[in-house]
């Protein structure tokens, strides 16, 4: 992954952490990416476990909490 990658998905993340759910129009729109650079932080997303793998009735998909080892 590329520096501004990297940055995106860190974003990217925080976007999901703070609404609870995130989908790529709300990516796109958020992170002022392409389609496919959204599709594809959300693909990465899935496979680090941090969103859920279904979308509900509006393409969004859950944020998994997970336990911070900082606190």
């Amino acid at each position: 992954m590329t520096r501004m990658e990297n940055e995106n998905y860190e974003k990217a993340v925080e976007i999901a952490r703070v609404n609870g759910r995130v989908g790529i129009a709300l990516l796109q729109t958020c992170l002022r990416v392409t389609y496919i650079q959204a599709s594809i932080l959300m693909q990465n997303m899935q496979v680090e476990g941090v969103i859920g793998h279904t979308a509900d009735a509006e393409g969004m998909y859950r944020y998994i909490q997970k336990e911070d080892p900082k606190f």
